[in-house]
């Protein structure tokens, strides 16, 4: 997600903030957890009785743990509905249902097609210009067929802005792009969560069954990993 966040917050200038906090906040705090949590064998509470003063710090750090392990739970949840509808398809990868647009979830703005190439421009050096270097003098007659070329190429170019410019004021306006959802986007957002169904936080409808064991398989391979203590999870 890193890339995706940089992008997000500023691009580059990004980096500078995130490069300070990380050299002098975050490692250095890390790295005094990993110490303290060694050399004293306790948690991130009882750790700090060698300095009663800061115990709301390891209260911080569980209550921090608690919230994000929900997020990134469900997360874990949704990648595991994923994995266990790629292995439900059929063989073949175009058989996955979030590649095409003919599934009852989708809308009318779903599309799965590629963008058309936009035509080009004419080069100078096109196929009439070396036709015309097979006759007459050879690279003088090639040489005359690519400037005439480039110069009615140049011509068409400023006759098209010309007439743009003209009819700027009296061209109508063009029609509004309906907006295109991807495939995967309508299957993540309709067919997964079902957001269509909910006009928002007011609205949560009925837990969707698969999504509830999936949350329910993970929580209960991280009990598994970690009810005996760390050294279970090796």
């Amino acid at each position: 997600r890193f890339p995706y966040l940089c992008y997000r917050n500023g691009g580059g200038a990004f980096l500078i903030p995130y490069t300070l906090m990380l050299v002098f906040g975050a490692l250095p705090l890390f790295y005094m957890e990993l110490i303290l949590g060694q050399f004293n064998r306790q948690g991130p509470i009882s750790v700090w009785r060698i300095c009663p003063l800061f115990k709301g710090v390891g209260f911080c750090a569980v209550l921090v743990a608690f919230y994000v392990s929900f997020y990134y739970n469900v997360i874990i949840g949704w990648a595991l509905y994923f994995l266990v509808a790629s292995a439900s398809a059929a063989p073949s990868s175009a058989d996955l249902p979030w590649l095409h647009c003919n599934n009852s979830w989708n809308t009318d703005a779903c599309w799965e097609g590629v963008a058309s190439p936009s035509p080009s421009v004419p080069s100078p050096h096109s196929s009439s210009a070396v036709h015309g270097g097979h006759h007459g003098n050879g690279h003088h007659a090639s040489a005359h067929a690519s400037v005439a070329s480039a110069a009615h190429v140049h011509a068409a170019v400023v006759q098209v802005a010309a007439d743009t410019h003209a009819h700027s004021h009296h061209a109508p306006q063009a029609p509004q792009a309906r907006p295109a959802n991807s495939p995967a986007s309508e299957y993540f957002h309709r067919a997964v969560l079902e957001m269509q169904g909910s006009g928002g936080l007011h609205d949560l409808g009925v837990p969707k069954w698969q999504l509830v064991l999936c949350v329910f398989l993970v929580y209960t391979m991280l009990y598994l990993s970690l009810f005996k203590g760390v050294k279970s999870s090796g």
